[in-house]
């Protein structure tokens, strides 16, 4: 499998998306509250990630 370099601004991107996702998902059989569970559980890996990038020197904050 050929590897892919790494992404630093994958995180920004997840985030998007997230975002879309939770704009886009108002339909009335779609469970708000457990969306809104998801995509703050979504939301704590990407930032954990991020974190993990950070420390590891190659995050661009």
């Amino acid at each position: 499998m050929p590897k892919h370099p790494t992404n630093p601004t994958l995180h920004l991107t997840a985030r998007g998306y997230l975002i879309d996702l939770l704009i886009t998902s108002t339909e009335p059989h779609i469970d708000q509250h457990e969306l809104r569970e998801v995509i703050l559980f979504l939301n704590n890996l990407i930032t954990f990630d991020e974190m993990s990038l950070c420390s590891d020197g190659s995050g661009e904050r």
